[in-house]
């Protein structure tokens, strides 16, 4: 999960506004193309070029914090 506000119109990349404090960016990818969208569930979407397998196995990995 990437923690924080959005980029605005200064960040750094056309294509995702986390780019720059993600821990799953992909260089050359995600600060060069739109993510596409993802539907995790019913209610639930998000924009990234991982996938949400590997998405998942990073969450799992990721120490919750308090």
């Amino acid at each position: 999960v990437v923690r924080g506000p959005e980029g605005g119109p200064g960040a750094a990349s056309p294509a995702c506004a986390f780019f720059p404090r993600c821990p799953l960016r992909i260089p050359g990818v995600c600060d060069v193309v739109a993510p596409p969208k993802l539907l995790l569930s019913k209610n639930a979407e998000i924009l990234c070029h991982r996938s949400e397998a590997e998405l998942m196995a990073e969450a799992e990995a990721t120490p919750a914090r308090p």
